[in-house]
């Protein structure tokens, strides 16, 4: 969908969604807040399949939740609002289109170490820490994702399973984020690392010659919000405090030998 379409204002009207065409119905307009579901519409004879969304609206309580097309939710700036839910959804078919039988699962958590012994017949709450990250491994690699977002992943292996798992990230040809206090480890599998020491943000690593240095500079005239809907940006003058305090932040970085623009 194009991104920054005009936004247009609907309101109920016997019960169903009108738009609005004047000033008495701009106060009664309602706005999506969370789409909880999806489903397919009844279709006429000789039409496409359409999706209709069940819409939770501001400010109104849950159970005033309506069934919307996705055409009025587009026509209502609910553009990523509406790919959000497409995309969710397509994930749960993907999930049910792999079969969760007992050799598939045991094949997958194999590839952790983790024997088929503990995979099958062995409860969750008795698996030991090590276990249990080799079965959250496995259970976000299930789909085969583009990218993983690990958050201390060594913690509780054992020099076995941390070496297997830096086997793995080597060999996974997604993009791999991970947060991580294991030096050691960081070091290891990423190629670039953001390290936070003593509240300064430092970069390391071998670094892609495609990047640029980003000045620092006025903010864009307009955003776009998690609707997808785009904004003018308000802008404000700056008090004298702000610039005084802007000054002791770049007296602060030419101190300790950091680059800065001349913009700032």
């Amino acid at each position: 969908e194009e991104v920054g379409r005009q936004r247009r204002l609907y309101f109920f009207k016997d019960g169903l969604l009108a738009r609005v065409t004047d000033g008495k119905d701009k106060a009664m307009a309602v706005e999506p807040e969370q789409l909880l579901g999806r489903r397919r519409a009844k279709r006429l004879a000789g039409s496409e399949d359409q999706y209709e969304y069940e819409t939770k609206w501001r400010s109104m309580p849950l159970d005033s939740s309506t069934w919307v097309s996705r055409e009025k939710l587009v026509d209502m700036g609910a553009v990523a609002m509406v790919q959000r839910e497409d995309e969710k959804q397509a994930v749960v078919q993907g999930i049910l289109a792999r079969p969760l039988t007992q050799p598939q699962i045991e094949e997958h958590l194999s590839g952790f170490g983790l024997e088929s012994s503990f995979a099958s017949h062995t409860r969750l709450g008795v698996l030991s820490g090590g276990q249990k990250v080799k079965v959250v491994l496995g259970a976000a690699t299930w789909q085969s994702p583009h990218i993983l977002i690990l958050d201390e992943p060594t913690n509780y292996l054992d020099r076995e399973s941390l070496g297997a798992l830096v086997s793995a990230l080597k060999e996974f040809s997604g993009g791999v984020i991970v947060v991580s206090h294991n030096r050691e480890f960081c070091h290891t599998v990423c190629d670039e690392r953001w390290v936070m020491d003593n509240g300064h943000l430092a970069r390391e690593g071998t670094l892609d010659k495609q990047d640029v240095l980003i000045e620092h500079g006025e903010a864009a005239d307009q955003f776009i919000d998690e609707n997808g809907n785009l904004h003018e940006r308000q802008r404000s003058m700056k008090t004298e405090r702000d610039i005084k305090r802007q000054r002791r932040q770049r007296e602060m970085r030419r101190r300790r030998g950091e680059d800065f623009s001349s913009g700032e």
